[in-house]
């Protein structure tokens, strides 16, 4: 196991108002798989992951803990935390364009990354392992575009060459944070095509967060289902797509287009409502003023997931 995530609360602090980004999580990220994280924007994918490696803002609090390699990151020191961050955890986020610097070439963007891992290369090294990635992240001609500029790629080959930047000191887990949410529809699948290849050649672990469950029951071994900074529900991808038991996760893939299906005849169903406020989280299920089978009950008490006899298994 690589991280373990134990009752993790993070609340920003900002003005005198309490911000209740994420509220008792817990999960666990194996070696050699893919989770998917799912939910809609302000469910609190991101900070939790950002949150691994302790990279939130100083307003941060952080409570219970985050275990990698069974140590706690929480307590770690600086120099601790900055040989995991980058060597070991690999980032790559969404919107690359705004990740590079404009005045900066490509081959001047990874040696500047290659040397905050290690002072000792030389000019050669740093370009032959800069050709190398590009190429692993199939991008052509990778010896003349080294001296190319981000404004002279496309958003999708900003993406690939960040991927390769995530790669400069081999690390044993990506997080992916929405990196296909910028790119059309083709692009995007050759995005993920190329994580699932780098996955196996490298046995890296993923850790995929995105709004569009389709893609992520297609990639992950494992799916997480965020909403209001809570874990709706979670499980082995196909058998939780398969017998979900939340409606949350049901209102995800309604929200869906069917392959074959046509727009005259099946009407996709959007979930009525937003997501709640994080300042003044209502106690009871976070999901309740927007469920169509809301009890009484689900605004006190939040439901238990079980029972193979209810059609969407959220009881209480």
């Amino acid at each position: 196991m690589i991280f373990d995530i134990k009752n993790l609360n993070v609340t920003f602090s900002n003005n005198n108002k309490d911000i209740y980004a994420v509220r008792g999580v817990d999960f666990y990220v194996k070696e050699g798989e893919i989770l998917g994280i799912a939910g809609e924007s302000g469910s609190g994918k991101s900070v939790t992951t950002l949150s691994f490696i302790n990279l939130l803002p100083k307003n941060a609090i952080i409570s219970g803990d985050i275990l990698y390699r069974e140590k706690s990151v929480l307590k770690m020191t600086k120099e601790e935390l900055q040989n995991i961050r980058g060597n070991k955890v690999g980032f790559i986020f969404q919107e690359p364009s705004r990740s590079f610097d404009p005045i900066y070439n490509i081959e001047k963007t990874f040696a500047e990354t290659i040397l905050a891992h290690n002072r000792d290369v030389s000019k050669d090294e740093i370009r032959n392992k800069t050709v190398e990635l590009l190429k692993e992240v199939r991008i052509s001609n990778p010896e003349e575009r080294i001296k190319n500029f981000p404004h002279q790629f496309s958003g999708g080959m900003l993406q690939r060459i960040m991927i390769a930047l995530s790669l400069v000191s081999d690390p044993e887990i990506l997080i992916a944070d929405e990196p296909t949410t910028a790119l059309d529809v083709t692009i995007q699948a050759q995005i993920v095509s190329l994580l699932v290849e780098l996955k196996k050649k490298r046995g890296l672990s993923i850790v995929f967060i995105s709004h569009n469950l389709g893609l992520l029951s297609n990639i992950s071994d494992r799916l997480i289902i965020m909403y209001g900074g809570l874990i709706m529900e979670e499980g082995e991808a196909k058998n939780l797509l398969k017998n979900r038991k939340h409606p949350y996760t049901e209102g995800l893939l309604e929200s869906l287009p069917k392959f074959g299906d046509h727009y005259t005849e099946s009407r996709l169903r959007s979930i009525s409502g937003t997501v709640p406020n994080p300042q003044n989280p209502e106690p009871g299920c976070p999901f309740a003023p927007r469920c169509r089978y809301v009890k009484d009950k689900c605004k006190e008490t939040i439901p238990v997931l079980k029972g193979d006899e209810h059609k969407y298994r959220c009881i209480l």
